[in-house]
């Protein structure tokens, strides 16, 4: 059995330097105050308005095992709001608490689920002890394959890959600011559709490989060391090969996974200086256990918001960095920063991402940056509808609160299935929205009901 939705919340602090009194909502029901973190009920988890510096340094409260900080979902609060259009300003403290206890409870019901049907051993009481989703979601898969010995110097942020993309492309700070992204549910099944390695790995050097055409033509996992030569502009300017938005993670990126290979020779000169060369490949999501498969690929799955959350959250835990040594010994300080099957997810993401990326480009707007399945657009105010309709007909979906007025006719260019929720946003029915994410926190069987009532 999986945790129903009452059993989480949300807490709204009215000041984030002194996080004592605020607004609490457990999901489904009305907004309360409290004036002490003592009032909080220890039987719930909530999640709050506290960043991750406010919770566990500026405060005490993490040490509350029934706390979450604004950033343990893969989004945040205030972005949670914005992209059902709903304003919490208009709203209020009370009622702004109350949608968030609303969806909060969808993602971690949903996320129970999925433990549950994963790894039916887990007791509930274990399904949630981490600092981030992601985290409390990697039982969902088998152990992650991490870096051994020299292969850890390849698997460095910066060295074979960045979370997030950058672009060069200049942008005027006068223009809007904007983010599309994928429907999250239908990303989430792509990235698990996607190639995943198979090791042992050994590395080879240049004269045992052949060519870059022949590294990638060949049917097993590839992790080169390439020199880009005369590289295109979208290289240069879009792909982001070596750019990215940490000051603190700056390198000389040298390492690019089979699939990015296989993109970087259609635009680049591509010298191979060596590749690791691992044993085989099968999909991300055949690992999965059957039983996962009906809360991944229900028809009515994708108008529900926490759903795709949840699904968000659960294929990023295979990005997460390798446990910890014991001990802190320098011999152990270099353990890499993600597994072979994260890598290979987070170029998966990319090159999804990255054809969106030159169509919108091509198209005249100014994309900053993307990852984990969205874009960040700058877009001048007289072309907003203009690029609404252009990011409808690639299969992107704004943030409801970016939308000015309903759209009541939308030219969508995504996957078929995942036109009712675009036609949704795109037309701000934000209370159907609402009434269809009750379907996260519901069992299969109610589903049907659920969609009929907020559709009559």
């Amino acid at each position: 059995m999986s945790l129903p939705a009452e059993r989480f919340g949300y807490v709204h602090f009215d000041f984030l330097d002194l996080p004592r009194e605020g607004w609490l909502a457990i999901h489904g029901e009305e907004a309360r105050r409290f004036r002490s973190p003592a009032e909080i009920p220890s039987d719930r988890i909530f999640w709050c308005n506290l960043d991750w510096q406010h919770f566990h340094r500026g405060s005490s409260l993490g040490r509350l095992g029934q706390m979450r900080h604004a950033s343990y979902l893969p989004i945040r609060p205030a972005d949670a709001m914005a992209e059902f259009g709903l304003d919490a300003d208009l709203l209020g403290p009370a009622e702004a608490t109350r949608y968030l206890a609303l969806m909060f409870g969808g993602v971690m019901t949903w996320s129970s689920k999925l433990l549950s049907a994963a790894v039916p051993d887990l007791p509930n009481e274990r399904h949630f002890t981490k600092d981030s989703l992601r985290e409390d979601l990697l039982p969902i898969f088998p152990p992650l394959e991490f870096p051994k010995g020299d292969e850890i110097h390849a698997l460095l942020e910066g060295h074979s890959y960045h979370n997030v993309s950058s672009t060069l492309v200049p942008y005027r700070k006068e223009a809007l600011k904007l983010i599309v992204r994928r429907p999250r549910l239908r990303h989430a099944l792509d990235i698990l559709a996607s190639p995943s390695p198979a090791g042992p790995y050994r590395f080879l050097l240049p004269e045992d490989l052949g060519t870059v055409d022949d590294v990638v033509e060949d049917e097993r996992p590839a992790l080169g060391k390439l020199r880009l030569k005369e590289p295109s502009d979208a290289v240069f300017e879009l792909y982001g090969f070596s750019n990215t938005i940490s000051r603190a993670k700056r390198a000389v990126r040298s390492w690019a996974a089979h699939p990015e290979m296989d993109a970087l020779r259609r635009m680049a000169e591509v010298e191979i200086e060596g590749a690791w060369i691992g044993k085989g490949y099968r999909p991300l999501g055949s690992v999965l256990p059957e039983t996962v498969d009906p809360l991944l690929n229900g028809r009515l799955l994708r108008v529900s918001w926490s759903v795709g959350v949840a699904c968000e959250a659960m294929w990023r835990a295979v990005l997460a960095p390798p446990p910890k040594p014991r001990g802190g010994s320098q011999s152990a300080a270099r353990i890499g920063d993600i597994s072979w099957q994260g890598l290979w997810a987070r170029a998966a993401d990319k090159l999804i991402l990255f054809p969106l990326v030159r169509s919108l480009s091509e198209k005249g707007y100014d994309v900053s940056s993307y990852g984990f399945g969205w874009l960040l657009c700058f877009v001048d105010e007289p072309r907003l509808d203009e690029f609404l309709d252009d990011a409808a007909g690639l299969g992107l979906i704004p943030r409801i609160a970016d939308i000015p007025k309903a759209r009541t006719n939308v030219s969508w260019g995504g996957n078929k299935l995942d036109f009712p929720l675009a036609k949704l946003v795109y037309g701000k029915e934000i209370d159907r929205l609402i009434a269809l994410d009750a379907i996260a926190a519901n069992d299969l069987d109610k589903h049907g009901e659920i969609v009929a009532s907020a559709l009559s």
